[in-house]
């Protein structure tokens, strides 16, 4: 005999299904981009939020941590954006999921905010099927707004600029999406800040695509500052043609559950990708750092290198997976996560991987975890630098070999600096 089971749905999957039926009519797009928002939560009415069940869920079971969903955000809570973290940045403002300011764009940067682009057809919400890709299936069903960047490559942009993803005071659910793409030749510096204030429980997906043309170079900082109540799930994903260089490196310090991907698909040869991480937890908080690299094409390099710092009860999951295509030889790829606990009872999770199909490649992967070096500290206390001191001078240069991909460029100095924030804060502490 068999028999039919049926999953039990949750209050928030029941909530995120009502949350879409309440807003489907008025969110933008033609038939085909409808039609596409409707399949990705048929998807979702299938499968629910991703569980532990699923292997790429399985140290961030959000059916578990997320009990309840916040109400969309109708309209932005008004909110002073922060100043610009470089000098002459242009900075585009998102808040609550809405596009509200766009100032000094460089000549060569063109934007078109999402909602027109999604009410004109010329972007597209596809994407894949899997569970495993959770962000992009809620974020293309729900997302209202955010912006297309078009980079030409008739000139390097030298002038930095600043995607500000703001969230108000209001205990809400928002959605933003930006499309960015770099013409053959192209270059360009990007920062992301998501920003919300302590105490408010909101939610947010943010997904971010870049597409690399032949040539092309791109930087990326990413700041994830959210709110100490605060729910955060984000995405990076990258498509490299022929000769592109890419480097991002995420700062990983707010919001009580986070989630940040970053997606990499080789496409062209003599492509390279830096892909660093500075995380730093502390109380309860739950940081999930995921990376997926496809190599599919020959002679491409790429290096992942992540530190994680805890503290408190917190947790911390590092997931990195190399696939290596069967054509892909002559593939450089090398990935290293290491961590430090700072307490009893801080958590760290670390799953690096490797998927190898072709038989020419040099590839490794590595990860430690343990605690401060207590021959290290005791030798800058015999110098009469007292504990403290000692401990955050440890602490400061072990994070900061996570910035070391931007030396020498004004990347590294913000992201010394958000490190010099946090010790500031936690490291005297022990």
């Amino acid at each position: 005999m068999n028999v039919e089971l049926k999953r039990i749905r949750t209050e928030a999957e029941t909530a995120v299904l009502e949350a879409f039926i309440d807003a489907q009519d008025t969110l933008p797009g033609k038939a085909e981009t409808m039609a596409e928002r409707r399949r990705r939560m048929a998807l979702f009415e299938r499968d629910g939020l991703p569980h532990r069940r699923i292997e790429a869920w399985k140290y961030t079971d959000l059916r578990t941590l997320m009990r309840a969903v916040a109400p969309l955000a109708e309209a932005p809570t008004p909110v002073d954006a922060p100043k610009a973290l470089l000098d002459g940045a242009a900075q585009i403002v998102i808040a609550d999921g809405r596009l509200v300011r766009a100032d000094n764009l460089p000549q060569g940067v063109s934007l078109q905010p999402l909602r027109t682009a999604l009410a004109e057809g010329t972007v597209s919400l596809g994407g894949a099927d899997t569970p495993d890709r959770a962000i992009d299936a809620l974020n293309a069903a729900f997302v209202r707004d955010g912006v297309v960047l078009s980079i030409t490559g008739d000139a390097a942009i030298e002038t930095p600029l600043e995607l500000v993803f703001l969230r108000g005071d209001a205990e809400t659910m928002s959605h933003a999406r930006v499309e960015v793409a770099l013409a053959d030749g192209a270059s360009a510096r990007i920062i992301e800040r998501h920003v919300s204030p302590d105490g408010v429980a909101s939610q947010s997906s943010a997904v971010t695509r870049y597409t690399l043309g032949q040539g092309a170079t791109l930087d990326v900082l990413r700041f994830q500052m959210e709110g100490d109540a605060a729910t955060h799930l984000g995405e990076v994903t990258l498509d490299l043609a022929d000769g592109a260089e890419a480097k991002v490196l995420h700062i990983v310090a707010g919001a009580k559950l986070s989630r940040s991907e970053t997606r990499a698909v080789f496409n062209g040869e003599n492509a390279r990708l830096d892909v660093s991480g500075i995380t730093m937890v502390a109380d309860r908080q739950h940081a999930d750092l995921t990376l997926y690299v496809d190599h599919n094409v020959p002679h491409c390099e790429s290096t992942e290198t992540f530190k994680t710092v805890i503290d408190d009860q917190a947790r911390s999951v590092f997931q990195g997976k190399i696939v290596v295509a069967q054509d892909a030889q002559k593939v450089d790829a090398q990935m290293a996560t290491n961590a430090l606990l700072l307490s009893e009872t801080a958590d760290m999770i670390a799953k690096p991987e490797l998927e190898i199909f072709a038989d020419d490649v040099s590839c490794a992967h590595g990860a430690t975890c343990g605690e401060i070096d207590e021959d290290l500290l005791f030798y800058l206390l015999a110098r009469g630098i007292p504990h403290n001191e000692a401990r955050r001078l440890l602490l400061q240069a072990f994070l900061s070999e996570g910035a070391e991909l931007y030396d020498d460029h004004p990347f590294q100095a913000l992201a010394h600096g958000a490190v010099d924030h946090w010790l500031g804060e936690h490291a005297a502490r022990g």
